[in-house]
């Protein structure tokens, strides 16, 4: 592939195609949706908000496991619109 862009872009440098490429590469697995990742955190009493990770891209769905075990991976229903109390600060 870089022997390729040299040809058409004879002054580009190895580590710039290099780079350019992997970025075309990220932007093609983000388009195409193609990676799909689960992910696991614990939940914290009286928190409602998550810092999540900056890669993901969407969220397909959300399921919780209780702590006790009496709830084994209940699916969150996904909200629309606002809801009804929020943290303003």
């Amino acid at each position: 592939m870089v022997e390729m862009v040299q040809q058409h872009h004879p002054d580009m440098g190895v580590t710039e195609i290099v780079k350019m490429l992997n970025i075309s590469q990220d932007e093609y697995s983000q388009r195409t949706r193609m990676l799909e990742k689960a992910t696991q955190f614990d939940l914290a009493d009286g928190q409602r908000y998550y810092a999540l990770d900056g890669a993901i891209l969407e969220i397909k769905s959300v399921d919780m496991e209780s702590a006790d075990g009496s709830a084994d991976h209940v699916n969150i229903p996904k909200l629309i619109g606002r809801p009804i109390r929020r943290d303003l600060t």
